[in-house]
């Protein structure tokens, strides 16, 4: 089978021939590529919900101070905003941590030392902490999807 490279750019079709290897590198490099670029958008969204989480507590902090007095709707309406701030912040945290560990292994799939550190770093360092927190807080385990759903 014959591989190229080719670039397709205002009308001009250049190729380059490659061996089979040459492509089977340049496909594992974009397969890492992806793999980084993935991880990055979570991180992104991990950051996103806790810049929204500490907004908003600051605003009420604020708020608070300027504004005394509150009524009952809008104290309730205020803890159920910390709630789900608070429910969405660790949610994104559980989801890095659980696609941080799966694309690491995946990343360093063809070096099996690397692979093996990586997955025991995460065992060791995760897992662990993870279940502790879930075996003493039952909130923590329903807010993380750690409860099993039982209709």
């Amino acid at each position: 089978m014959v591989y190229q490279l080719r670039t397709w750019a205002m009308g001009h079709q250049k190729s380059v021939e490659i061996t089979a290897n040459e492509y089977a590198r340049i496909v594992a490099a974009l397969n890492r590529i992806y793999l980084a670029a993935d991880i990055e958008e979570k991180l992104d969204l991990l950051l996103e919900n806790y810049f929204e989480y500490e907004r908003d507590v600051l605003e009420l902090a604020l708020r608070d101070n300027l504004f005394r007095g509150l009524d009952y709707s809008r104290e309730r309406g205020e803890t159920q905003l910390v709630n789900r701030r608070t429910v969405n912040l660790l949610a994104a945290a559980r989801l890095y941590i659980d696609q941080l560990k799966h694309a690491a292994s995946q990343y360093f799939a063809s070096d099996q030392g690397r692979k093996q550190e990586v997955d025991g770093f995460f065992q060791s360092n995760t897992t662990s902490t993870w279940s502790i927190e879930q075996q003493k807080s039952l909130e923590i385990m329903y807010s993380i999807g750690a409860c099993p759903y039982t209709p």
